[in-house]
Protein backbone atom coordinates (compact mmCIF):
# COMPACT_ATOMS: atom_id res chain seq x y z
CA UNK A 1 0.00 0.00 0.00
CA UNK A 2 2.89 2.31 0.82
CA UNK A 3 4.26 1.88 -2.72
CA UNK A 4 1.00 2.99 -4.33
CA UNK A 5 0.39 6.55 -5.41
CA UNK A 6 -1.51 8.48 -2.77
CA UNK A 7 -4.62 8.75 -4.93
CA UNK A 8 -4.63 4.96 -5.48
CA UNK A 9 -4.44 4.06 -1.81
CA UNK A 10 -7.41 2.40 -0.17
CA UNK A 11 -6.97 2.47 3.57
CA UNK A 12 -9.94 0.19 4.18
CA UNK A 13 -8.30 -2.42 1.96
CA UNK A 14 -5.16 -2.06 4.10
CA UNK A 15 -7.15 -2.46 7.32
CA UNK A 16 -9.01 -5.48 5.95
CA UNK A 17 -5.72 -7.14 4.95
CA UNK A 18 -3.70 -6.37 8.07
CA UNK A 19 -6.25 -6.65 10.89
CA UNK A 20 -6.61 -10.46 10.73
CA UNK A 21 -2.82 -10.79 10.67
CA UNK A 22 -2.44 -8.68 13.81
CA UNK A 23 -5.13 -10.69 15.58
CA UNK A 24 -3.41 -13.92 14.55
CA UNK A 25 0.00 -12.61 15.67
CA UNK A 26 -1.34 -11.70 19.10
CA UNK A 27 -2.96 -15.11 19.42
CA UNK A 28 0.30 -16.85 18.53
CA UNK A 29 2.27 -14.71 20.97
CA UNK A 30 -0.26 -15.43 23.73
CA UNK A 31 -0.12 -19.15 22.96
CA UNK A 32 3.68 -19.08 23.05
CA UNK A 33 3.63 -17.26 26.35
CA UNK A 34 1.13 -19.83 27.67
CA UNK A 35 3.34 -22.72 26.58
CA UNK A 36 6.37 -21.21 28.27
CA UNK A 37 4.31 -20.59 31.42
CA UNK A 38 2.89 -24.12 31.23
CA UNK A 39 6.37 -25.60 31.04
CA UNK A 40 7.53 -23.52 34.02
CA UNK A 41 4.44 -22.49 36.03
CA UNK A 42 6.35 -21.35 39.12
CA UNK A 43 9.23 -19.79 37.15
CA UNK A 44 11.73 -22.14 38.79
CA UNK A 45 13.46 -22.97 35.51
CA UNK A 46 13.38 -19.34 34.37
CA UNK A 47 14.76 -18.06 37.66
CA UNK A 48 17.51 -20.69 37.66
CA UNK A 49 18.42 -19.85 34.07
CA UNK A 50 18.43 -16.14 34.89
CA UNK A 51 20.76 -16.69 37.87
CA UNK A 52 23.04 -18.84 35.75
CA UNK A 53 23.13 -16.24 32.96
CA UNK A 54 23.97 -13.48 35.45
CA UNK A 55 26.70 -15.63 37.01
CA UNK A 56 27.94 -16.68 33.55
CA UNK A 57 27.28 -20.33 34.42
CA UNK A 58 24.40 -20.95 32.03
CA UNK A 59 24.29 -24.28 30.28
CA UNK A 60 24.34 -24.25 26.49
CA UNK A 61 20.60 -25.04 26.55
CA UNK A 62 19.89 -22.09 28.88
CA UNK A 63 22.00 -19.82 26.69
CA UNK A 64 20.15 -20.90 23.53
CA UNK A 65 16.76 -20.44 25.20
CA UNK A 66 17.67 -16.99 26.51
CA UNK A 67 19.02 -15.94 23.12
CA UNK A 68 15.97 -17.30 21.29
CA UNK A 69 13.57 -15.44 23.59
CA UNK A 70 15.62 -12.26 23.25
CA UNK A 71 15.59 -12.48 19.45
CA UNK A 72 11.86 -13.22 19.41
CA UNK A 73 11.02 -10.23 21.58
CA UNK A 74 13.36 -7.92 19.65
CA UNK A 75 11.98 -9.05 16.28
CA UNK A 76 8.34 -8.73 17.33
CA UNK A 77 8.98 -5.39 19.05
CA UNK A 78 10.90 -4.08 16.05
CA UNK A 79 8.18 -5.17 13.65
CA UNK A 80 5.53 -3.45 15.77
CA UNK A 81 7.53 -0.21 15.76
CA UNK A 82 8.09 -0.48 12.01
CA UNK A 83 4.35 -0.95 11.45
CA UNK A 84 3.49 2.01 13.69
CA UNK A 85 5.86 4.20 11.69
CA UNK A 86 4.34 3.03 8.40
CA UNK A 87 0.83 3.81 9.64
CA UNK A 88 1.71 7.48 10.08
CA UNK A 89 0.98 7.86 6.35
CA UNK A 90 -2.46 6.25 6.73
CA UNK A 91 -4.60 8.12 9.31
CA UNK A 92 -7.73 5.96 8.98
CA UNK A 93 -5.74 2.73 9.09
CA UNK A 94 -3.78 4.09 12.05
CA UNK A 95 -7.02 4.75 13.90
CA UNK A 96 -8.29 1.23 13.17
CA UNK A 97 -5.04 -0.73 13.50
CA UNK A 98 -3.20 1.33 16.12
CA UNK A 99 -5.05 -0.23 19.08
CA UNK A 100 -4.28 -3.72 17.76
CA UNK A 101 -0.60 -2.83 17.44
CA UNK A 102 -0.68 -1.42 20.97
CA UNK A 103 -2.21 -4.64 22.31
CA UNK A 104 0.36 -6.71 20.46
CA UNK A 105 3.12 -4.50 21.86
CA UNK A 106 1.79 -4.92 25.42
CA UNK A 107 1.71 -8.69 24.95
CA UNK A 108 5.27 -8.65 23.66
CA UNK A 109 6.41 -6.35 26.47
CA UNK A 110 4.73 -8.48 29.15
CA UNK A 111 6.47 -11.51 27.69
CA UNK A 112 9.79 -9.71 28.02
CA UNK A 113 9.08 -8.65 31.61
CA UNK A 114 8.22 -12.21 32.64
CA UNK A 115 11.52 -13.46 31.26
CA UNK A 116 13.76 -10.85 32.94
Amino acid sequence: MDARKEEDRNEQELVDAVKPLLIQAEKILNETQGMVKGADPENKISNKAKRHMQAHKATPEEQRLAEALKVMVEEVGGTIEWARNKLDSFPKAKRDLGPLLDALGRTCFSFLLKKK
